[in-house]
């Protein structure tokens, strides 16, 4: 009994992946008791007064991180995106942070202050409706907690980046942004399987059961398929038939990487099946045991891992066509060369404290250019990136063909992509180590307890 009112007191806390699948059990145990809607008010009671004191969190940090950052957020010098400079009538970061976090707090406070039966029905409105969820989703993460609009106004390295409060700072209002997400996610999905079928019981975000060498295999292929021209040209007409704007794959350079590296063709039947015909990459994918995950945040953070490998391991320009060419390092520039990046999978023991448990290591490893030294134990910290200021000017310039054409052109270097990868994992239980030497390649290895934290 003591358990159980220890375990009830800490539900509503929403601080770990843990409490999210406590939750989520709690939600599912409301509708196999038929209490369905009486679980979904009792949910958005408890969350809504959190999303609304988030906002007020994370502001709260805003301040103190442009305190100790010496004005950054609050100046009109910097932009929200990609450093550009603002006019002096445009807002400061700081002020238009404040701006979008007052049109939140209205929102919530509306919410709260109608009727109890209105409030949830309001609630499930906005959660039934595909345009007012996305908006709010876009809202209150996209344009309020958005990392890549923060991170690239601070310089990308020196004392402000490598100091250990900003590093706190950034890491909690990451947390917050990350609880806001689970937040709405978990009851979306959780409606959207309920109305589609009732009978079949549903996490959320969470997968009890996420097979790791499947992820990594599908990571892959959507790589291959988003490369795929055909499907592209596809994509974009269709926007245009439609009226819309076209939106890339997000990771359209690391996919069109990999498949020039690995020089995939595709069959010319309607299914357009990728094929690899060079063994770029080489999995060694044992099978596992699988683990309970954020399994969408997880492959996520394996992609920016990827993409790293990717871009320390070959080479792209803009040919005189306007084309992409990927070209690999001299060592792989030969008719039969070896894989230039090697994944591999197997169980290992995870020591936590005075206990060995069964775990995953997952390792990723590339044969490129390295890593000075110097730079390895920053590499996971928030915005730290040496190659920033060589990727903004790039970014700047992508607009001016003739100034890049010829021009090696590098994936990343925001100083998000490991510090989001390393967060993600820490949130899973596990570990992340990098390795490196210059010239020779570089080894991360990912290891994770079986079963996780966030186990059902």
């Amino acid at each position: 009994m003591a358990k159980w009112l220890t375990r009830k007191s800490r539900m509503w806390q929403l601080g770990s992946l843990s409490d999210f699948a406590m939750v989520a059990r709690w939600l599912e145990s409301k509708r196999q008791n038929g209490q369905q809607y009486a679980g979904i008010s009792q949910y958005l009671q408890h969350t809504t007064p959190m999303l609304d004191t988030s906002i007020d969190e994370y502001l709260q940090c805003a301040e103190e991180l442009d305190m100790l950052a010496g004005g950054l957020y609050s100046s009109n010098i910097y932009a929200d995106d990609l450093r550009k400079t603002l006019t002096e009538s445009e807002p400061a970061p700081l002020q238009t942070l404040h701006k979008i976090g007052k049109e939140l707090r209205e929102f919530f406070d509306r919410l709260k202050t109608s009727r109890s039966s209105q409030f949830t029905t309001q609630w499930l409105e906005i959660l039934n409706s595909k345009q007012h969820y996305h908006f709010l989703l876009r809202r209150l993460v996209g344009d309020f907690g958005n990392f890549e609009v923060l991170i690239p106004i601070l310089p990308p390295t020196g004392e402000i980046i490598t100091n250990p409060k900003i590093q706190s700072l950034l890491q909690k209002m990451y947390e917050i942004n990350t609880r806001n997400i689970r937040i709405l996610e978990l009851i979306h999905d959780t409606c959207k399987s309920w109305r589609k079928n009732p009978a079949r019981p549903n996490y959320g975000f969470m997968d009890p059961r996420t097979y790791c060498n499947q992820l990594i295999g599908s990571m892959l292929l959507e790589y291959m398929i988003e490369a795929d021209p055909v499907r592209i040209r596809k994509k974009k007409a269709s926007a245009q038939q439609e009226g819309r704007p076209f939106s890339a794959y997000r990771f359209w350079r690391p996919a069109e990487n990999l498949k020039l590296m690995a020089q995939v063709k595709y069959s010319n039947d309607e299914f357009r099946k990728p094929q690899s015909t060079r063994r770029y990459v080489d999995l060694q994918l044992d099978y596992v045991k699988p683990i309970g995950a954020d399994s969408k945040r997880f492959q996520w953070s394996l992609r920016e891992i990827f993409n790293n490998c990717l871009a320390a391991s070959s080479k792209m320009y803009i040919g005189p066509t306007g084309k992409w060419l990927a070209r690999p390092l001299a060592r792989h520039d030969c008719e039969n060369p070896s894989p230039a990046i090697t994944i591999s999978l197997d169980e290992t023991r995870f020591r936590k404290g005075l206990r060995k448990r069964p775990a995953l290591k997952l390792t990723i490893r590339d044969e490129g250019v390295g890593i000075p030294p110097e730079h390895l134990p920053y590499l996971t910290y928030w915005g730290y990136s040496p190659r920033r200021e060589e990727f903004l000017r790039q970014a700047k310039e992508s607009q001016k063909f003739r100034d890049i054409l010829g021009q090696e052109i590098k994936i990343g270097g925001k100083g998000i992509g490991l510090a989001f990868a390393n967060a993600v994992i820490r949130e899973h239980g596990g570990t992340i180590e990098i390795t490196s030497q210059v010239n020779e390649g570089t080894t991360t290895t990912v290891t994770l307890p079986i079963p996780t934290s966030l186990a059902l």
